[in-house]
């Protein structure tokens, strides 16, 4: 059958994400197409797109791409012959050896599901909760999780939460290597497979991302942690700077350990940096009497500073807040100077 080259490194575009080079299921490092769509299979994460083909095999996914992006002719022939993949254009002819075809009953794909509208602020939603996950992947916080009106996420040290334009109607605790590779599509709805647990994903290009959820039973609710006073405050422009210079002498022996204090005092805001190797303080002058002592992680402060400079300071926890975002950071004990 002829292809248009452009539509084959369309949907490689696509597919990739969810190719494994190092599963031991031999499929995973595979494209499988089964007549009516080509899809990949990571472990975790299924890739569907539509792709009518008079056959029906799994060819090695990393190889076939590269022999299709150095072809420059408009046209593709593929052609299947004797469990050998051939593919021509121009002055070139390769053939893949395969594995037997199909594979979507092995993985429960489910090619037709019922779909639902996703909120147009979705996407931005997860992707601006992903940073403040737990990368402990044994952890039901290992995810981002969508509730209502909310979409949460935590570590134990933070807690982010995004309010959506939208209710969506089901709960999911999508893992966190989902999420992240859903950046690469502008999806729009999205289905449920409520008897494995499952969530698909359709983007604009017609496309399916299928996900596997975490069990969402015990993640707690967290609106008991943002009920507190505090001293409100608006962050310089040049907050980042200071922050940084600050934590090259930050105390700590793992980066989730690591804090630099800051004392607003007398209209002057200090980062103090202090370890074993020595000391480092950087400081800027500001408005109004505000007084505010307290130490932080300097990775998780850089971080939401690229969202809000507004914030909340309490005894023992920082509030940054914007229109649709919320954004919580555990402080450390007071440090010795």
């Amino acid at each position: 059958m002829k292809v248009k080259t452009k539509t084959l490194t369309d949907i490689f575009s696509k597919l990739k994400v969810a190719v494994s080079s190092k599963d031991f299921i031999e499929q995973t490092k595979h494209i499988t197409f089964d007549g009516d769509y080509a899809f990949t299979f990571n472990g975790n994460v299924w890739v569907l797109c539509s792709f009518p083909t008079d056959f029906e095999c799994c060819v090695p996914a990393q190889e076939f791409m590269n022999i299709v992006s150095d072809i420059k002719d408009d046209d593709v022939e593929l052609t299947l012959e004797e469990n050998i993949f051939k593919v021509s254009a121009g002055g070139l002819t390769a053939g893949l050896n395969t594995l037997e075809g199909g594979g979507d009953e092995k993985f429960n794909i489910g090619k037709d599901p019922e779909l639902k509208p996703l909120p147009k602020d979705f996407k931005e939603a997860i992707s601006i909760c992903a940073f403040s996950a737990s990368q402990d992947v044994s952890s039901h916080l290992n995810g981002i999780y969508v509730h209502g009106q909310r979409v949460i996420s935590s570590d134990d040290y933070r807690i982010s939460v995004y309010h959506i334009d939208s209710k969506i109607e089901d709960s999911l605790l999508i893992p966190l290597s989902s999420v992240l590779l859903l950046k690469d599509f502008d999806i729009v709805e999205y289905g449920m497979d409520t008897e494995n647990n499952n969530v698909y994903f359709k983007d604009s290009d017609g496309a399916l991302f299928f996900s596997r959820l975490i069990d969402s039973k015990e993640y707690e609710n967290p609106d008991k942690y943002f009920l507190f006073e505090g001293t409100r405050m608006k962050f310089p422009p040049d907050m980042e700077q200071l922050v940084g210079k600050a934590s090259i002498l930050a105390k700590g022996d793992f980066d989730i350990d690591k804090r630099i204090s800051i004392t607003m005092k007398d209209q002057k805001l200090t980062c103090h940096g202090h370890n074993d190797t020595g000391w480092i303080k950087t400081f800027v002058d500001i408005k109004g009497n505000k007084t505010a002592d307290f130490a932080i992680n300097p990775q998780f402060f850089l971080q939401i500073l690229n969202e809000s400079r507004f914030a909340i300071i309490g005894e023992n926890r920082i509030l940054f807040k914007t229109d649709k975002y919320e954004h919580l950071i555990a402080l450390h004990g007071e440090d010795e100077d």
